[in-house]
């Protein structure tokens, strides 16, 4: 039967990471979010996968937000010297119903406002205070699940004090190194297939990405496809697998064949 744990990677697609967890025992949900930041990276390396795993199980839904208004109302004020602020505990990765931030009241010394917000306070799983630059452009593909924020207010607010960001700007998808793939053009069609999740499959393995492109010219024979990574070897590889997976790589064996039995 399975755990609760290995329900929660089977729904996200993290099949492979099953074993590991298994290996650390872990099958219960409250036991995963009792993990530091460190032990979840040395358990799960890759960003994209830790980020689905600690937002699939910091968001809690309605039974959280029923708890929160309960500890509201049952929580009395801090003794005055401690400035007046009530004693709501925040769970841990809360970002939604305004938790972030709050005004409390009660207490000599007036109300007091706080002004620190989760990404400051939560150092396991940061808030969702920065505007993701994807959602705008219409490439974001986490969606709720993503850890930025979606929301205009902050985006705007970001624009006016910080001005544009350059399209290719991105601070998580360093461009260190860089490879064109010549694809030819009808063959193109094998890598997009099923939303590109071949292609995705490719990234997520080696750590790397391209710059995104909106639609193929058919009238051109070869499509340049260039993979950005943290280094060289990355790189190559994920070069290797999309020439192969493409049929590139078969057709210059067998070229290099013929060449050699003329």
């Amino acid at each position: 039967m399975n755990s609760a744990v290995d329900s929660l990677l089977m729904r996200l697609k993290l099949s492979d990471l099953i074993p590991k967890f298994k290996e650390m025992k872990l099958d219960r949900i409250v036991n995963l979010r009792k993990l530091s930041e460190e032990e979840l990276r040395e358990a799960v390396p890759d960003d994209e996968q830790r980020n689905l795993i600690i937002h699939a199980i910091s968001n809690r839904g309605t039974h959280e937000k029923r708890q929160q208004s309960q500890a509201a109302n049952i929580n009395p004020p801090r003794n005055a010297d401690d400035g007046g602020r009530v004693g709501i505990s925040f769970p841990r990765g809360s970002t939604r119903g305004g938790m972030g931030r709050g005004v409390s009241r009660g207490g000599r010394g007036g109300g007091s406002i706080n002004n620190n917000s989760n990404s400051e306070t939560n150092t396991s799983f940061p808030g969702r205070q920065r505007a993701c630059n994807h959602f705008f452009s219409g490439e974001c593909k986490f969606g709720d699940r993503c850890r930025y924020s979606h929301d205009k207010e902050i985006y705007d607010r970001e624009m006016a004090e910080n001005g544009p960001r350059r399209p290719n700007d991105s601070v998580s998808k360093p461009k260190d190194y860089s490879e064109v793939c010549e694809i030819p053009t009808h063959r193109i069609k094998f890598l997009l297939a099923k939303k590109a999740e071949r292609l995705k499959q490719i990234h997520i393995q080696n750590h790397t990405h391209n710059e995104p492109f909106k639609r193929v010219d058919s009238n051109v024979e070869k499509f340049e496809l260039v993979v950005y990574g943290p280094d060289p070897q990355s790189v190559l590889q994920s070069k290797k697998m999309i020439l192969s997976y493409v049929g590139v790589t078969k057709q210059e064996e067998q070229k290099s064949r013929l060449q050699y039995t003329i």
